[in-house]
């Protein structure tokens, strides 16, 4: 959110302007928040400050329609789940580069620390029309700062929790550029295990000519998450049980780099060409707890990278209608080995999985357009051909429109889309559960929504229903663990929202509420780990000189559990039913200006106030009440 002072003088701010949001991801083109017609929420850099919220997954939770499941502490494989879809069906990208890894079609969001990010955009739904594959739950484009601004901060807190960050953006003869690092250590618990990771971003442009730029940009990220809770071992009565092996070690680094180069001919024309490179290392030594017959053996090692090259042209066409069209390529390589004792009761041979070196590429041409009458009435209609990841040639289509009635503040929106992702190289060649059978999924979603302004407070309603065919699902059964396809799924719910913003001049409040339904109907039960009911609020309260409050809170429903034969480490059997909880964050900044510095800002957190004991992946433990208190100074 942009805050602009009517008044000259930084210290006479009494009146504030705030700008409608400019998204890009809605329809890969700029465009002011209010006009799109599809469903997207922004969460800004002030956001991020105010709930301190230090990793991507944080920054998530409470969003409405969007559910974050942990294995516990700090979790580098933290889910995202939007409307019900699998972790797998969003697409994830950094400034608009895919960062989801070609292995397993997953992103790292819980290693990816926030400070360096300027804003995340969240579009809910199937965009496989503009996106691809990956994309038939939704997107998330997390973009980074480029404001110049430099600030420094140190934190410590329990759990042994350490974290540090640097950030410094500036121009030199019109050429903006920024630097970010940060670092992030805990101990955690027992159960958690603990966590080490480093975040680093670059970003530089050149200006060539008055119509045309070159930007390279660079984002690093890395994890080592030591020790925790294993799923899952044979005990000495031959029951699968979690165990806290004898030593973990998962390490990871992720590292994108990217070139685009855009060229304005005309204020009805415009072109950008990006080049990307995606690479990833992911290693993993196990030994399982010895007190138990069978102790697994683990060693495994996946390296792989993506190429993207992407050129997009759009064309205004007066005020009123924008026509895109892009070409996109993309080759991903992939390299596993693995070595497990997977049958440790050594009844058979331990598993090597042969090293798999595989590389697929796509090709796809995508067109849009965007009618725009008056911004009361948007319609945008487009489609993607694509010869994809392990699929032939498909036309996946999309449409939504929008109609706003501007005497009453009022908006209507509908849309429909469809969508097809391959297997993923983890589902076909796991040495456990792997299956080369697999068939693409497919999804066919719809929704409509209302949304009212009244004076400061906004309100939200989406209906919205996916149906997913050939699902593919892990099925872990004692025998035969494997990933399927269950053939017909779906997800359906209701998203609500109600937004308030200087509410009594210093009062920020978001409510939210969903309700999700789903099945699977070849075993007639709800899709694992999918609450039925979530309530989340965030209040922000400015009131106070100098102190800046805020209180997150989320209550989460009970949700379904298939793996009751299952035992957690204390020896009990995992419910059907994973119990509901709620959680209360808060924290709090007093902040302070000096001569020498723009702020001193002096910050506390804590994060599960009441300690609530909680689970949200069936038989893995969360972290109690944990606090991270510092300074964060402003240049």
């Amino acid at each position: 959110m942009i805050l602009i002072p009517l008044s000259s003088q930084a210290e006479e701010q009494t009146d504030i302007v705030r700008i409608e949001p400019i998204v890009i991801t809605a329809s890969k083109i700029e465009e002011p928040l209010n006009r799109t017609s599809a469903s997207v929420e922004v969460i800004d850099r002030e956001d991020i400050e105010d709930k301190q919220a230090e990793r991507i997954d944080e920054t998530l939770r409470g969003v409405s329609g969007v559910k974050i499941n942990s294995y516990g502490g700090i979790d580098p494989l933290a889910w995202i789940l939007i409307r019900g879809n699998d972790n797998d069906h969003t697409l994830v990208l950094i400034d608009g580069v895919e960062i989801n890894t070609p292995y397993d079609n997953t992103a790292r969001l819980g290693s990816i620390q926030t400070s360096s990010i300027d804003r995340i955009e969240v579009l809910k739904g199937s965009h496989s029309a503009l996106y691809g594959s990956e994309a038939i739950g939704g997107v998330i484009n997390i973009i980074t700062r480029e404001k110049e601004e430099t600030d420094v901060s140190v934190k410590a807190g329990n759990y042994e929790t350490t974290r540090g960050s640097l950030f410094y953006s500036d121009k030199k003869r019109d050429i903006p550029y920024s630097i970010g690092y940060s670092r992030s250590d805990s101990k955690g618990s027992i159960y958690t295990g603990g966590f080490s990771g480093n975040t680093a971003s670059g970003k530089i442009k050149f200006y060539i000519g008055d119509y045309s730029t070159v930007q390279f940009n660079s984002f690093y990220w890395d994890h080592e998450k030591t020790g925790g809770e294993l799923c899952c071992e044979l005990d000495n009565n031959l029951n699968y049980r979690f165990t806290l092996p004898d030593k973990s070690i998962n390490k990871e680094y992720d590292w994108i780099n990217s070139i685009q180069f855009k060229q304005y001919f005309s204020e009805q024309f415009d072109y950008r060409f990006q080049y990307s490179r995606y690479d990833f290392n992911n290693t993993w030594n196990l030994s399982g707890d010895s007190r138990f017959p069978y102790p697994i053996k683990l060693d495994s090692r996946n390296i792989g990278s993506r190429d993207t090259f992407e050129i997009q042209n759009n064309l205004y066409i007066y005020d009123a209608d924008t026509l895109t069209v892009g070409l996109q390529y993309r080759g991903e390589r992939v390299s596993t080995y693995e070595f497990s004792n997977s049958d440790s009761t050594g009844l058979s041979s331990s598993k090597e999985q042969s090293s798999v070196n595989s590389f697929r590429d796509s090709r796809a041409i995508y067109i849009q357009n965007i009618f725009n009458f008056k911004d009361r009435f948007v319609f945008s209609a487009g489609a993607r051909i694509e010869d994809g990841l392990g699929f032939g040639n498909e036309v996946i289509p999309r449409a939504s429109a929008s109609y706003s009635f501007l005497s009453t503040s009022t908006k209507i929106k509908g849309a429909y889309g469809k969508g097809i992702k391959a297997a993923s190289i983890r589902q076909l060649y796991d040495p456990i559960a792997g299956n080369r059978d697999l068939k693409p999924e497919r999804s066919e979603s719809y929704e409509v929504s209302l949304e009212q302004e009244i004076n400061k407070l906004k309100f939200e309603f989406t209906y919205f229903n996916n149906y997913l065919n050939e699902l593919i699902e892990w099925r872990d059964t004692p025998a035969t663990p494997k990933y399927i396809n269950i053939g017909k799924a779906w997800t359906k719910g209701v998203e609500t929202e109600l937004f308030g913003r200087d509410i009594l001049d210093s009062l920020d409040i978001r409510l939210g509420y969903t309700y999700l339904e789903t099945k699977d109907e070849e075993s007639n039960k709800p899709l694992r780990y999918r609450p039925t009911n979530y309530y989340s609020l965030d209040a922000r309260y400015r009131g106070f000189d100098r102190l800046i409050l805020d209180i997150s809170s989320e209550f989460v429903g009970d949700s379904y559990n298939p793996y009751t034969f299952m035992k957690d480490t204390d020896g009990n059997n995992l419910p059907e039913r994973i119990p509901s909880y709620k959680l209360v964050n808060i924290a709090a900044s007093y902040i302070i200006t000096h001569p020498l510095f723009k702020k001193i800002d002096f910050q506390v957190k804590i994060n599960n106030l009441f300690n609530e004991s909680y689970k949200e992946i069936g038989g893995f433990h969360t972290l109690g009440i944990n606090f991270l208190a510092g300074v964060e100074v402003g240049f």
